[in-house]
C-alpha cells in the first residue's frame, strides 16, 4: 500500500495547526493505539491477517472504518493551536537590566548552547558585554533579535525550573515579540539571507520547539536551512577571505541546524530538508572556542586533510569497523605489511578521540554523529520509498543500522557512556542528552517490528524470530529510556539536567511503545509483563507531575491516561495507583488547570546526582528599560564571525563610525 494522507489537513484551523504527522512520529503511534482500542481485542481477528511480527493484523477495510473515528489532532499533545502573540504593545528596543540579562544569557549558555551552538560563544559574549558596558554602543536590528531570542528561550527555561517566585509566564513571549518586530516584520522578512538572519530563524525554530509549537518549529527550521543553503553553509569553505576560526563557527551554525531539522523530522514524520549527500561541511572539531588558538587545535582548523582524517573519517570508521565485524566481512581485501601498516594507522586514528578531555564540543561531535544515524534510520524505514522495500531487505537494514548504532555507543568516552547509571556529575547533562537520543534511535529503528499494521510478510520461522526479537528490543529500549530518570517525579530536576526542549517527545516515544506492547498483552516479553506495566505507570506519573506547569505535558498525560484506563479493563490492569483522571475535562484542553499533585516513588527511587541549579530570577515588566530611538550603535556588534573587531575610544568611534540615525549595521 502506498503512503498517503487519510485526512484533509485543510479542513479546520485545528487540523492546519497540527498538520500531517508521518509514521516516525509518536503522534502517529498514538493514533494507532486509538485505533487498536476502538477495534477491541486482538483476539477478534483471523490468523491469516498476520504482520511481520506474527501478531494478528486488522483487515484494511476495518482500518479505514476505524480511522473515521480518529484524527491526528485527537492524538496530538502539541500546542500549535495556541497563539504566539500578546495583546499589549511591546517596545522592540527595550532591554532587561544587566542583572536579569546576565542570568538569562548564562542560563542559555549552560542549558542550550552545548547542544545548539548556533552563535559563536566567545565573540557573541564579547559583543554582549560591550552592549551593556557601553550604553552608547547600539547594535543592528538582527543582532538585537538574536539577543531577544536567546532571552526568550532562557525565559521559557526559567519557567520550567521555577527559578524564583513570581516568574511571569508571558516573559518569553515578550522577548519573542521583540525579536519578531526587529527582524520578521515588514520588508525585513523578505530580505535576502545573511548569517545573522540564519541565526535568528534557527533560534525561532528552537524557541517554537521549546514551547511545544512543533508545526511552527518545523516550518521555521526549513526556512533557516534554506537560508543556510543560500549562503553555502552546508559546504566546506575554501575561501582565503574568511579566517579559520570564522569558518569553524559557521560549520557549527550549520550542524546546529542539521540536528534541529532532523529532530523535527523525526517528531513530525515529515521529510527533512537536508540529505547527507548535500553536506560537505566538516564535522565540528572536538575542542572549545577558547582553545582555538592552541597549536594542535590550530592545525586541525588550518589543514583540511588532517582535520578530515582525524574527525570525519574517524567517526565514520568507528561505525564501519563494527558493521564489518557484525556481518563477518573481511576488514581488508589485501594482506601483508602494507595492509598491517594501514590497520595500525587506522587504530591510531580510531583511538584519537579517546585521548581528548571531555568537553562540550566533543559532546556535540558525538551528538551530530548520532543524529546522522537517526537520519539514516528515518530515510531507510519511514519514507514513502521505504514502504516498497521487501521485508527481508528491511530486516537487513535494521540489522545494519543497529550495528552502526551500537558502534557509536561502544566508542563513547567513559564520561559520556550512556549505559552508566551514575557517572560524573560534571557531564551528566551532556550524557543524558546523548542517552535520550541513543534510546530514541533504537526505538525508532526497531518500532516497525512492534506494530502489527505497518507491513505484512511471509510466515517463516526465521522472519518471525527476527521480528519478535527486534520488537522485544524496542520495548526494552523504551524501558531503558525511562530508567534514565528517577522513579520519583521531579520536573525541575528533569528540566535542569535533560534536554528540556524535547524531553516530552522522548517520554511520549517510550510511553507509546509500552502501551503498544501492553495492547499486545506483552507477547514479545511475557516474562517482563510486570516490569513493562510498572515502567508505563512510572511514565504516566511523570507526565501527570509535569502537567502541573506545562500545557503540552498536560495534554500528553490526558491522552495516555485516557488510553490506559480504556486498556485496563481489557487486559486486567490495575490502575488504582495512578493519579485520578479529571473526567470532566477534555483531553485537548488548552489551559493547564491548577491541580494538587501526589508523588508516587518506587522503593528504589534515585534522585538526581547534582543539585538543582536555578540560574534565573523572576522577571517583571518594570525591569524592561527602553532604549531611546536617538541612540547610535556600535559597528563592532555584529555576528558575521569574520574577526574580532577592535573597540577603540568613544571619541574615535564617534568620529569614524557613528551616524545621527538608528541604521542597520549588521555587516561591517
Amino acid at each position: 500500500m502506498d503512503d498517503h494522507a487519510e485526512e484533509d489537513f485543510n479542513r479546520s484551523e485545528r487540523a492546519q495547526a497540527t498538520g500531517f504527522m508521518g509514521q516516525s512520529s509518536e503522534i502517529s503511534w498514538m493514533q494507532r493505539l486509538q485505533r487498536e482500542a476502538d477495534q477491541g481485542s486482538t483476539q477478534q481477528h483471523d490468523d491469516h491477517f498476520n504482520g511481520p511480527d506474527g501478531l494478528h493484523a486488522v483487515p484494511e477495510s476495518d482500518i479505514n472504518d476505524v480511522y473515521k473515528d480518529t484524527s491526528t489532532t485527537s492524538a496530538s499533545y502539541h500546542l500549535d493551536d495556541l497563539g504566539v502573540s500578546i495583546s499589549e504593545a511591546v517596545e522592540p528596543y527595550a532591554i532587561p537590566p544587566r542583572e536579569t540579562a546576565d542570568k538569562l544569557f548564562n542560563a542559555y549558555l549552560v542549558s542550550v548552547h552545548p547542544s545548539f551552538p548556533i552563535i559563536g560563544k566567545a565573540v557573541f559574549t564579547s559583543q554582549y558585554n560591550l552592549f551593556y558596558d557601553q550604553p552608547s554602543a547600539m547594535p543592528g536590528h538582527k543582532w538585537l533579535a538574536i539577543l531577544n531570542m536567546i532571552f526568550a528561550i532562557a525565559a521559557k527555561y526559567s519557567l520550567l525550573i521555577q527559578a524564583g517566585g513570581g516568574v511571569d509566564d508571558r516573559d518569553h513571549l515578550i522577548y519573542f515579540t521583540r525579536a519578531k518586530a526587529l527582524s520578521m516584520n515588514g520588508d525585513a522578512f523578505f530580505s535576502h539571507p545573511d548569517l545573522q538572519r540564519v541565526q535568528v530563524e534557527g533560534l525561532v525554530a528552537f524557541y517554537f520547539l521549546a514551547t511545544g509549537q512543533i508545526n511552527r518549529s518545523w516550518k521555521f527550521s526549513g526556512i533557516s536551512v534554506r537560508s543556510a543553503f543560500a549562503l553555502g553553509l552546508n559546504l566546506r569553505s575554501g575561501t582565503a577571505d574568511t579566517s579559520d576560526i570564522s569558518k569553524e563557527i559557521r560549520y557549527r551554525v550549520w550542524w546546529s541546524l542539521y540536528t534541529l531539522e532532523h529532530l523535527l523530522s523525526t517528531m513530525t514524520g515529515r521529510p527533512a530538508s537536508i540529505d547527507d549527500g548535500v553536506c560537505t561541511a566538516p564535522f565540528p572539531i572536538p575542542f572549545e572556542e577558547e582553545n582555538f588558538h592552541d597549536e594542535n587545535v590550530s592545525q586541525l582548523l588550518n589543514l583540511h586533510s588532517f582535520r578530515d582524517r582525524r574527525v570525519r573519517s574517524t567517526i565514520s570508521r568507528l561505525s564501519n569497523i563494527s558493521t564489518r565485524t557484525s556481518t563477518s566481512l573481511p576488514a581488508s581485501s589485501t594482506s601483508g605489511p602494507a595492509a598491517n601498516h594501514d590497520q595500525a594507522q587506522e587504530q591510531v586514528e580510531t583511538d584519537w578521540l579517546r585521548t581528548i578531555t571531555p568537553n562540550a564540543s566533543l559532546y556535540f561531535l558525538y551528538f551530530v554523529d548520532l543524529t546522522s544515524i537517526m537520519q539514516e534510520v528515518i530515510r531507510s524505514l519511514y519514507t514513502a520509498r521505504a514502504i516498497h522495500t521487501a521485508w527481508v531487505d528491511t530486516e537487513h537494514l535494521i540489522a545494519r543500522l543497529s550495528s552502526k548504532t551500537e558502534a557509536w555507543r561502544s566508542r563513547l568516552p567513559e564520561a559520556y557512556d550512556v549505559t552508566i547509571r551514575k557517572g560524573s556529575a560534571t557531564f551528566q547533562r551532556q550524557r543524558l542528552n546523548l542517552a535520550f537520543l541513543y534510546y530514541s534511535t533504537k526505538i525508532t529503528l526497531t518500532r516497525p517490528c512492534l506494530c502489527r499494521l505497518d507491513r505484512q510478510a511471509a510466515h517463516t520461522r526465521k522472519l518471525k524470530k527476527f521480528t519478535h526479537d527486534t520488537a522485544a528490543l524496542c520495548v526494552s529500549s523504551a524501558c531503558h529510556m525511562l530508567d534514565l530518570i528517577p522513579d520519583e517525579p521531579d520536573a525541575i530536576g528533569l528540566s535542569n539536567m535533560a534536554p528540556w526542549w524535547c524531553v516530552l517527545h522522548y517520554l511520549m516515544q517510550s510511553t507509546t511503545v509500552l502501551l503498544l506492547e501492553l495492547t499486545f498483552r506483552a507477547r514479545h516479553m511475557p516474562d517482563d509483563a510486570k516490569t513493562i506495566s510498572n515502567a508505563m505507570k512510572k511514565a504516566i506519573r511523570w507526565l501527570h507531575h509535569m502537567s502541573q506547569e506545562n500545557s503540552a505535558s498536560h495534554r500528553a498525560w490526558m491522552l495516555c491516561d485516557g488510553f490506559v484506563r480504556r486498556l485496563a479493563t481489557d487486559i486486567g490492569l490495575d490502575v488504582s495507583d495512578l493519579p485520578m483522571h479529571p473526567r470532566q475535562q477534555n483531553p485537548t484542553v488548552i489551559q493547564t488547570p491548577t491541580m494538587t499533585t501526589t508523588s508516587y516513588p518506587e522503593p528504589n527511587a534515585t534522585p538526581w546526582e547534582v543539585p538543582h541549579q536555578n540560574h534565573l530570577e523572576p522577571l517583571a515588566s518594570s525591569f524592561f528599560v527602553p532604549v531611546p530611538y536617538g541612540e547610535v550603535m556600535h559597528p563592532a556588534i555584529c555576528t558575521d564571525y569574520d574577526e574580532y573587531l577592535l573597540y577603540t575610544t568613544a571619541t574615535e568611534e564617534t568620529t569614524n563610525y557613528f551616524t545621527p540615525t538608528f541604521p542597520d549595521m549588521d555587516q561591517t
